[in-house]
């Protein structure tokens, strides 16, 4: 099949309009699919350059927070599509990248990584799962392709799955899979994670029980009003969590990473010592949602399940 500029603007357009149907096309479209990936890749290179724009914003913005401090900025690019990921990637510099959807982020990954249409660029990008995990979709989490770290697991039946599928898919010298453990801060039904007493107990079951899995920190997703920096008791919680969980184990508490704070909160989670921040919006624009949503960020980072049905507005 020749690919022709007509058929290329057909995708690029439902790129934008439709992202996570363009990556289906893009992948299952056999033999030409890696040519379209490439020139989808190429053209990051070559777009209009806010993202990187807005990428370099943010970094001012950690900067000026973080007291000097390493802080790993987490693109959350659900629902966008690949050319802007690839434009972050290439103009920006861009590696770590943040996903919601198991299934949208083993699309991206395994385009991001394809012999036939990925560079060196794509494949050095580092994943992050940031949604809400199912037991049943644990083993299809764990073949993602350059997956570095998964931010939300919220008890035993989730680590205990992990364990056993990246043990079985990678074997027991692989790198262990990082994980955050998720506690629901905010007491909201609608947020995922473990009670904040609970933390502790489950730091200690990761780190007895699960040998192929790293625990490198404690995730939360501040409670939001729309007020601009309206979270931090949950930081404050998830600190205390922090503390209890390493005098749990036996570790300094700056061992062990924070992951918190989105687009309209991560400066106070930096005053909070947010190790790990995530962006979405303010790096690739607003998302449009359903109805059942009841706000950007609460659909961010914890969907009440993976069938949510949700828009995108690149």
């Amino acid at each position: 099949m020749r690919i022709g500029p007509k058929t290329f603007g057909v995708l690029a357009v439902t790129a934008v309009t439709q992202p996570f149907s363009a990556f289906l096309l893009v992948r299952r479209n056999s033999p030409s699919s890696h040519i379209i990936l490439k020139r989808m890749w190429s053209s990051g290179a070559q777009a209009d350059s806010e993202v990187a724009a807005n990428l370099e914003h943010v970094r001012k913005r950690i900067a000026n927070k973080s007291d000097g401090r390493d802080i790993c900025l987490i693109a959350v690019s659900k629902t966008k599509p690949m050319s802007l990921i690839a434009e972050a990637a290439i103009s920006a510099g861009h590696r770590d990248f943040g996903e919601n959807y198991i299934q949208e982020l083993v699309e991206k990954a395994t385009l991001a990584t394809d012999e036939d249409s990925a560079d060196e660029i794509s494949k050095s990008i580092r994943w992050h799962f940031i949604g809400r995990i199912q037991s049943n979709k644990a083993k299809l989490l764990c073949t993602v392709p350059n997956l570095f770290a998964v931010h939300t697991v919220h008890n035993e039946k989730i680590a205990n799955a992990l364990q056993k599928h990246w043990l079985d898919l990678h074997g027991p010298d692989a790198q262990p899979l990082r994980v955050f453990i998720q506690v629901n801060t905010s007491g909201e039904e609608s947020k995922g994670g473990c009670p904040p007493d609970e933390a502790p107990n489950l730091a200690l079951a990761v780190t007895q029980n699960c040998p192929n899995l790293q625990l490198i920190g404690l995730m939360c997703i501040g409670k939001y009003s729309g007020a601009e920096g309206d979270a931090s008791p949950d930081f404050t919680t998830l600190n205390n969590c922090r503390s209890a969980a390493a005098d749990a184990l036996s570790l300094n508490p700056d061992t062990l990473a924070l992951s918190m704070g989105m687009s309209h909160d991560f400066e106070t989670a930096l005053e909070y010592g947010a190790t790990h921040v995530r962006v979405g919006s303010t790096i690739f624009g607003a998302r449009v949602y359903a109805a059942k949503a009841s706000s950007p960020t609460d659909t961010e980072v914890s969907p009440k399940d993976s069938t949510e049905v949700v828009k995108a507005s690149s």
